[in-house]
């Protein structure tokens, strides 16, 4: 049997581990500065923690499942997202100001929602990977709080 491990998504972040910073670390770097972070209150990603991505592609591989699994985090836009890693980090939301795609100037398109739909994959894997709470508690134990 052939099978694919295809990874997509708009959002992941890796805890303290190296490479591109991402939006939760930025959030947390920002804040921790007394910084404002605009977050889109338009745009829908479904951000994944690379942790908890790792456990369910393992299980993927023990399982085989047929067909294709999304997975990935929960659907919400940016600025729902920002809001809760301040929550979970401790850090106060009020530097957090909603903002709109036009607002940006970004020098690439992008699309409004690259949420994904892991109804699939959560019917069928033990592994939490969909879990806000428990990915962003566990971000807060790599980044350190």
């Amino acid at each position: 049997m052939i099978f694919f491990i295809v990874l997509l998504g708009r959002v992941r972040y890796n805890g303290a581990g190296p490479g591109k910073l991402n939006f939760a670390t930025f959030v947390v770097e920002r804040l921790r500065r007394g910084e404002e972070v605009r977050a889109l209150v338009d745009q829908y990603v479904s951000p994944t923690l690379n942790t908890l991505l790792a456990r369910a592609i393992a299980e993927i591989i023990e399982l085989r499942p047929m067909g294709v699994l999304h997975v990935a985090g929960e659907r919400m836009n940016r600025y729902e997202f920002a809001c809760r890693v301040a929550e979970i980090m401790g850090l106060s939301k009020e530097l957090i100001k909603e903002a709109r795609m036009e607002d940006l100037r970004w020098r690439a398109r992008r699309p409004r929602d690259s949420s994904l739909d892991i109804s699939k994959a959560k019917s069928i894997l033990r592994t939490r990977f969909y879990d806000t709470d428990l990915a962003l508690k566990i971000f807060a134990e790599e980044v350190g709080r």
